[in-house]
């Protein structure tokens, strides 16, 4: 695997990486209402007002909300579905954006719906 990205991207990145180590081994704790993850398959599709598809990355996840990687910006207030949530653009990150979702999500089913999992067919 590697990464294409700036500096800046790889440093912010390395500092996310550090927080899952101290995270998982209990020397920081989640401060977040709704407990967020990292989707295994994180690869998913923004679906905007207008019908328009863009592909994106899904960088951290909850029952309320989602952060995603895309190459584009949208008004805070926008709504658009991750997948097949639907959500409001609620701030801007250095690469994408988080949205909160217009409706709770069951923690067993979210990661289904708003990322895209990848079905390896074989042709004979």
């Amino acid at each position: 695997m590697s990464i294409s990205a700036s500096p800046r991207q790889r440093a912010k990145l390395a500092d996310k990486i550090r927080w899952v180590e101290r995270f998982k081994n209990l020397e920081t704790s989640e401060q977040r209402a709704n407990q967020r993850f990292f989707p295994k398959i994180p690869v998913s599709t923004l679906i905007l007002p207008d019908g328009s598809r863009i592909p994106c990355l899904v960088t951290d996840l909850s029952t309320a909300g989602a952060a995603v990687t895309a190459d584009i910006r949208l008004p805070i207030g926008t709504t658009l579905a991750v997948g097949r949530v639907v959500g409001r653009v609620v701030r801007h990150l250095e690469t994408g954006f988080a949205l909160r979702f217009v409706q709770l999500q069951d923690q067993q089913t979210v990661e289904a719906l708003a990322t895209r999992r990848t079905d390896i067919r074989h042709v004979a």
